[in-house]
């Protein structure tokens, strides 16, 4: 085969330029440290490492996300520990109002201690971060979310949730809006419980205080009950003509008239009380008969038990959230017994009697509410009194509803700022008790819900450190494989670039050689 001299000369260029591109290349990878300089050297690991690159990119992302989020859910947690420790200082102040030793004005020092530590609480339920923005108010950062009222405070934010991308698939949320943590179910979380009821209460007592004379309520008519404070003889003065005959004046200033057998009950029909009477009447003996008032007994309802939720809801999804038990007092031969009726107060002006007629009470028992008069049903709750009730004592049992923590510390300065009171209206111990019980059972709700709301935070908390952990395992992991596909293998780009030196050399050499032959040389 016959090679041309141009021939021999353009294989030669040829050969020394592309031994010196390779060389070039192999210097531009020494240089920068990668293998891979553009998507040409290797198409497949260029674009496996973009795709890593960007998870890379947003792995980086959720990390300052989660570092982020953790700051902030770092500070709602302080706020709660806070809200928590004083709200725990404020059950400790109403426990000691309870002492009964205690004056009202000493009472009335623990009033100034719960009304600062409102003060308090409202102040932390407006708190605002490094930018202004409220923390408790939802999407409306930047209005103030708790504003006093008569009754407590009321919320302006909303139930907005902040939400960030700590990972692939996993959002969290960096805030807690003011209902989460101040709201809370009252009672027990299902039912509350209280002393009266929307029956008016019945007392009565002797204006002599004789001690031969023991007077008690028998029996009540609810509907006579309302007609007679509505025609305003709620309170009325019995007076014993003689050992047989009542007389009393009602507000109209007409004469009301009752008869009394010794044994027998006397009837005040059209005021809808049956009292007992017992020991020796005397002419001129007169009877207060109130029939709006509180308990006057010594009953303390305590905050139920449930025994089955799926009764209860049943019950619930019949129709009984309101009930009510009412106590009658008889007496015979001297002695007294008590009886309990429970009502259906759907409309407290029409109260159903739901046990099927008076059912017997020995005091310190367990009452079951149940629907006894047309099928018996349990309603798979119960509750005790701690005391003796009196006849014509009420309690009442509704379902839960929603308040506020604020609502809760108002009723008790409420309470201790009323109890104070020199007026008529005066609580006296076993009214004041009742209602500083149901105070205490709403504010064991408010711990339980902060309580609540504080793991929960503190389980986001752990979750983003875990997740935090594992984004900073895979910044490793990511950067590492990037650099197996991209990266330079320094021990073999140096034997490549030693053995392409040594292939220049030859070329060149070579080169050299051939570009001097010539036919006439000897």
């Amino acid at each position: 085969m016959r090679v041309s001299t141009a021939q021999i000369f353009n294989n030669g260029t040829q050969g020394i330029g592309k031994n010196q591109s390779s060389l070039y290349r192999l210097q531009q990878q020494l240089s920068s440290g990668r293998r891979v300089m553009t998507p040409s050297d290797d198409p497949i690991a260029a674009s496996r490492a973009v795709v890593l690159s960007q998870s890379q990119s947003f792995n980086k992302q959720s990390i300052r996300n989660q570092q982020d989020a953790d700051s902030k859910l770092s500070e709602v947690d302080s706020q709660l520990d806070y809200l928590g420790k004083r709200l725990i200082s404020v059950r400790d102040n109403l426990v000691q109002a309870g002492n009964t030793h205690l004056t009202a004005e000493q009472k009335s020092y623990i009033a100034t201690e719960i009304k600062g530590a409102f003060d308090e609480i409202l102040a932390m339920a407006n708190t605002q971060d490094s930018s202004g923005n409220y923390i408790f108010a939802g999407f409306l950062a930047d209005v103030r979310p708790y504003n006093e009222t008569k009754e407590g405070a009321v919320y302006a934010g909303d139930q907005g949730k902040h939400l960030v991308q700590a990972s692939t698939g996993r959002q969290i949320a960096t805030n807690v809006s003011g209902t989460e943590i101040f709201n809370f179910k009252t009672g027990n979380g299902l039912f509350h419980t209280r002393a009266g009821s929307a029956m008016p209460g019945v007392s009565v007592k002797t204006q002599s205080e004789s001690p031969n004379v023991v007077v008690s309520v028998n029996s009540v008519d609810f509907e006579k009950q309302q007609a007679a404070i509505t025609a305003g003889n709620s309170k009325v003065v019995l007076n014993f003509t003689n050992q047989n005959t009542i007389t009393y004046t009602k507000a109209d200033g007409t004469q009301g008239q009752a008869t009394y057998t010794p044994g027998n009950v006397i009837d005040l029909a059209d005021l809808g009380v049956k009292l007992n009477v017992s020991g020796t009447i005397e002419a001129g003996e007169k009877l207060d008969l109130n029939i709006n008032t509180t308990n006057t007994g010594e009953g303390i309802i305590n905050q139920g038990s449930i025994q089955s939720i799926g009764n209860y809801n049943a019950a619930i999804n019949a129709g009984y959230k309101d009930l009510a038990i009412k106590f009658t007092e008889t007496i015979q031969n001297g002695n007294s017994s008590l009886t309990y009726q429970i009502f259906d107060m759907k409309d407290p002006k029409k109260p159903i009697e739901i046990t099927n007629g008076a059912q017997p009470y020995t005091q310190g028992q367990a009452i079951s509410l149940r629907n006894l008069k047309v099928t018996p049903a349990d309603f798979g709750i119960s509750i005790s009194i701690d005391g003796t009730p009196k006849g014509g004592d009420t309690f009442s049992i509704h379902s839960s509803e929603e308040k506020n923590v604020f609502g809760m510390l108002r009723d008790a300065l409420n309470l201790l700022n009323h109890d104070k009171s020199t007026t008529q209206d005066n609580f006296g111990p076993i009214e004041f008790s009742n209602r500083l019980a149901g105070i205490l059972q709403n504010m064991d709700q408010a711990l339980e819900n902060v309580n609540q709301v504080r793991a929960s935070v503190g389980a986001d908390m752990q979750e983003l450190e875990s997740l935090k952990n594992t984004a900073e395992d895979k910044v490793v992991e990511y950067a590492s494989a990037i650099s197996d596909l991209v990266d330079l293998d320094y021990t073999e780009a140096v034997s490549n670039m030693m053995q392409q030196t040594l292939q220049l050399q030859a070329a060149i050499s070579a080169f050299q050689q051939t570009s001097n032959l010539s036919l006439f040389n000897r």
